[in-house]
């Protein structure tokens, strides 16, 4: 749906350029269009970009043309669908093609290196940066694809009050048998439309160059919980505050920090994917520029190369075209099970090709029990009622630090070692600069203040 509002934006530039009513469009007012966007427009557009703007435009004619049905004097043409117009962006893409410009893959080391250190997990931006990321790269999907993906579902307490995520219809993200599944819609993917449809799966239960991608998702859902019926991936409306007091700073009756988020598509993967790159390597900033928001899923097809698999279950995996010259590729399709088995070998292929190092070993997830047993604490908190705004008394301060506050003892303190206040943190979580000197990592769900020598509380989430 962004692209096609981005494209009926570029339209409407044309019409104040070109000085003339844009919609609804005759072929003749498309042709300039698409000769304006290709060799007027500064910057222009490639002929690609031109395609998949014009499905924005089709789109709106084909509605307007439901509408006006019946009424008198109601036809309206598609001129997207008129031959010359096909044959003119068949002409304009053989001469004015441009050079691809798109972004670099990671390697395989560094997936797994972004997949443990990329991601600051005591705040919701970076939980919902490692969701983003994970489904850029196993989807994969382009971004486009990722920020318009619809959730819809319920999170409720099941038998025995243990915490549970039902997906509701129409949701486009859902587990089946446990596994992830993604509904791409038309019109977000240049390779996807309603005659030729795809479905992403990923393994929910299985480690892959680093992410768990079942109890990821869970985790987002469990806990952050984005509206249902919205973006999945909306972005919170506090992503650089620390986690655990937004799950506590009640801001109205049942109304939560945690819990606000932006309505409108998430659309920045490129900084998110930059950020996380940077996160991993903060001595690799001159590289930056090589990467961008299709990095991940371009990885996707490197290390699955990499790792000895077919050229054809690549394109499946990624949904990539296929040449028309191979026509015998038309008559077979991988599976779902088969490109659920792909991805759950992957890691182990890598190793196997020293792409891996077989000895490197993350720091264990957490386990769905462990997931659900916290989730269930943050419900159980929320439901008792805090008091608004949660200051630091709230929490016992052996337990909980709470940040933009001055830390109880912080000479004392092996989470801060000093005094620190959100505006540094804000710097630091956007460069990318930390350093594990600084604060406790915990694999868990916030940071905990513990005097120094006195060893980790049971259930602090530190993971070694």
């Amino acid at each position: 749906m962004a692209v096609a509002w981005r494209g009926l934006k570029v339209l409407g530039q044309f019409g104040e350029e070109a000085r003339r009513q844009v919609l609804p469009l005759g072929v003749e007012s498309l042709s300039h269009f698409a000769v304006w966007a290709v060799l007027v427009r500064d910057p222009g557009l490639d002929t690609s970009t031109v395609r998949t703007y014009l499905s924005g435009v089709s789109r709106w004619h084909e509605q307007t043309r439901e509408v006006l049905a019946g009424m008198p004097g109601g036809r309206l043409q598609n001129p997207t669908k008129h031959a010359s117009h096909h044959r003119l962006m068949n002409s304009l893409e053989k001469l004015y093609k441009k050079e691809s410009s798109a972004k670099d893959p990671f390697t395989a080391k560094q997936l797994f290196a972004i997949a443990t250190k990329g991601f600051d997990l005591d705040t919701m931006g970076g939980r919902r940066d490692r969701l983003n990321f994970m489904l850029l790269l196993l989807g994969p999907m382009r971004p486009a694809v990722l920020s318009s993906i619809v959730v819809r579902y319920e999170a409720r307490r099941g038998r025995g009050g243990v915490l549970e995520v039902v997906f509701l219809p129409g949701s486009e993200v859902y587990l089946e048998k446990g596994d992830i599944v993604v509904a791409i819609k038309p019109n977000t993917d240049k390779n996807v439309t309603a005659k030729n449809p795809r479905l992403a799966h990923i393994p929910g239960d299985q480690r892959i160059l680093g992410f768990c991608p079942g109890p990821i998702l869970l985790d987002y859902l469990l806990v952050a919980r984005p509206p249902t019926g919205g973006y999945l991936t909306a972005a919170s409306t506090y992503p650089l505050q620390p986690w655990e007091q937004l799950l506590r700073t009640q801001v109205g009756p049942g109304d939560y920090r945690a819990n606000r988020f932006n309505a409108n598509a998430y659309t920045a993967s490129c900084q998110m994917v930059k950020r996380s790159f940077l996160r991993a390597f903060p001595g690799e900033a001159g590289v930056l520029a090589q990467y961008g928001g299709g990095s991940p899923r371009k990885s996707l097809a490197e290390v699955l190369w990499a790792a000895g698999f077919e050229k054809r279950i690549i394109r499946d995996l990624g949904g990539w075209a296929l040449p028309k010259s191979e026509s015998v590729d038309l008559y077979f399709k991988t599976r779902p099970h088969q490109r659920l088995d792909v991805l759950t070998k992957l890691t182990g292929a890598l190793r196997e090709r020293g792409e891996l190092d077989a000895r490197e070993e993350p720091d264990r997830d957490l386990t769905e029990g462990e997931l659900r047993a916290h989730a269930q604490a943050v419900w159980e908190a929320q439901e008792q009622g805090m008091p608004e705004g949660g200051s630091p008394e709230d929490f016992p301060a052996t337990e909980q630090h709470v940040w933009g506050e001055v830390c109880p003892d912080p000479a004392q303190c092996i989470l801060c070692g000093e005094a620190r206040y959100q505006g540094s943190w804000a710097a630091e979580y956007q460069s990318g600069d930390s350093s594990d000197d600084d604060y406790v990592r915990t694999e868990g769900f916030g940071r905990r203040c513990q005097p120094r020598g006195a060893g980790w509380p049971e259930g602090s989430g530190r993971r070694r």
